[in-house]
């Protein structure tokens, strides 16, 4: 479930664009989080992707005169595709389901030829099967913890997105960096406290593909 997402923005007075927000890792993991959603479970969710695209037709074929010719279990990988193992992110804002680990079984060959040929069992000193699962990245070794979801480590760690979604540091130097790049004042800037709900989640990770220009887009009011 997604818990409410807090950011700070900084922005210009006159709101025409956004310079950048200071957020958290959680922030960080439902960016992250999108470059490993199936395209398929994308348009499931939003519906509708793009009004110039060809890709929801495709989509839509799939989903209506595709179901004469093709088989049940390919439509369903591509309409409603799965994450892979230990891709999904701890808000899992778009709620898609994750595939289960893949694990691999090995079996000595010596014991197996001796049990196929008598029942006293093999004196061999390695062990008769060995099992092989899928591990998580995101794991960071003994102590943590294996079902881990969060893509940044760090905790409470700050950092700043810029309004296109580059993602630095939040120090001073960086601050500094993109506001010369912007050639923006500090007093021609404000800074006020946001609480993206789930609504607003969808909106952000729509706008992150269809406009360089995402966080300006979605938090604030569009020009006259």
């Amino acid at each position: 479930m997604l818990s409410a997402v807090e950011i700070t923005l900084v922005h210009t007075k006159d709101k025409a664009s956004v310079l950048y927000a200071e957020v958290g890792g959680d922030f960080l993991d439902l960016l992250f989080g999108l470059l490993c959603v199936p395209l398929g479970s994308i348009i499931k969710t939003y519906g509708q992707w793009s009004q110039n695209g060809s890709i929801d037709g495709l989509y839509r074929n799939i989903d209506e005169s595709a179901r004469t010719w093709m088989k049940q279990e390919c439509q369903t990988v591509l309409l409603s595709p799965k994450l892979a193992p230990f891709f999904g992110c701890s808000s899992n804002v778009l709620q898609i389901e994750e595939m289960s680990p893949r694990s691999l079984t090995f079996r000595c060959f010596k014991c197996h030829v001796v049990e196929a040929a008598y029942t006293g069992g093999c004196s061999c000193s390695y062990p008769d099967k060995i099992t092989f699962v899928e591990s998580n990245p995101k794991f960071r070794g003994i102590g943590s913890d294996s079902t881990a979801k969060a893509y940044v480590h760090g905790g409470l760690g700050k950092f700043l997105v810029t309004s296109d979604l580059r993602v630095l540091d939040f120090t001073m130097t960086n601050t500094l960096q993109v506001m010369r790049a912007a050639k923006i004042p500090k007093e021609k800037l404000v800074e006020k406290e946001l609480t993206l709900d789930k609504t607003q989640v969808l909106k952000l990770l729509r706008a992150a593909m269809m406009t360089r220009d995402a966080l300006t887009s979605l938090l604030l009011p569009p020009k006259k």
